[in-house]
């Protein structure tokens, strides 16, 4: 073989080397991703969003702040569109939404809520007589709802009433809420402490963040065996089943906003900069910019790993397999 031959055979197969190792290295991100992100959209809803709920990649309900006495929209898979309404005072606030299926919610307005039934909101009710500072509700299915004030005041409702209201934090402010089923849920507070239920009582609260006093946010447990907390100091931490892990940092621009599981194997968190990341099972992607428009503070992800995530501007964008 002539030198001239033998460099033409040593660059084919580095180049070969090179093409298979980009092509693995781009199916691993693919792996990781497995999604783009939309251009952000105007919504278009009157209201400030507080919470979101997607049931399915055609059905979310966002529930906020709204001057004009509509405190709820509905998202159809393409467009928002304000129908509906829990309360017609104005200002009307809901704080918290949940959506197990698209033909059952619960929306939480204080210390009253409304349920619906895939067509028509029942009747104003009492949730339980947790207070005005009504702030979380979560249903696993129609037959459990958590509804949780500010302050750790929480009733349970069966499908048929409400318990008593009971205290579990004792006047320390509660952070975040999660039930995936009916018979387990945690509650987060501002110390940084979990609080779980087992279909019956709650357990006293345990800490798991030192990070400091108001940074444990949001919580989205997929299953009792599998949750995700994220803080403002951009961690995350997860649960097994058994223990919560050390809190790591998985975003260096901090303030995640929002993070939302929709089994073991995917969880997207947003942040207060316009980035999202995700979560494989293994690891964190690193954050990607995803909204110009910033502030990104609300995401949910449908049982069919589709997620839609909104701003504090009014826009919104979702994940596109």
């Amino acid at each position: 073989m002539t030198v001239r031959n033998a460099r033409a055979v040593l660059f084919l197969m580095l180049l070969a080397t090179f093409v298979l190792s980009s092509c693995g290295m781009s199916s691993s991100v693919a792996s990781r991703a497995g999604y783009a992100w939309s251009r952000p959209a105007k919504s278009g809803i009157p209201l400030s969003p507080n919470s979101l709920s997607c049931a399915s990649q055609r059905f979310c309900l966002v529930g906020g702040l709204s001057d004009w006495g509509h405190d709820l929209a509905t998202y159809n898979g393409n467009s928002w569109s304000v129908s509906l309404t829990v309360n017609t005072n104005s200002p009307s606030s809901v704080m918290s939404v949940s959506c197990p299926s698209p033909s059952y919610c619960a929306a939480l307005n204080g210390a009253r809520v409304r349920t619906y039934n895939g067509e028509s909101w029942s009747p104003l009710q009492s949730a339980g007589n947790i207070g005005n500072e009504g702030r979380y509700i979560s249903c696993p299915a129609r037959t459990l709802c958590v509804a949780m004030s500010l302050y750790g005041v929480v009733s349970v409702y069966n499908g048929v009433s409400w318990t008593k209201p009971d205290s579990i934090d004792h006047g320390i402010l509660v952070t975040g809420l999660s039930c995936p089923v009916t018979q387990f849920c945690v509650a987060l507070n501002s110390h940084g402490d979990v609080i779980t239920y087992n279909g019956k009582s709650w357990s006293a609260p345990k800490l798991i963040d030192t990070r400091g006093r108001f940074a444990l946010n949001p919580i989205s447990c997929s299953s009792p065996t599998f949750c995700v907390a994220v803080d403002a100091h951009g961690n995350a931490l997860s649960y097994n089943g058994t223990s919560w892990s050390a809190p790591k940092l998985v975003d260096p621009h901090g303030a995640l906003n929002a993070v939302s599981c929709s089994s073991p194997t995917f969880c997207v968190a947003v942040d207060g900069h316009g980035n999202a990341l995700s979560y494989n099972g293994k690891s964190w992607s690193a954050p990607k910019l995803v909204d110009t428009h910033r502030a990104l503070y609300l995401v949910s992800c449908a049982p069919s790993s589709q997620c839609v995530a909104m701003d504090v501007h009014g826009y919104w964008i979702k994940t596109e397999k």
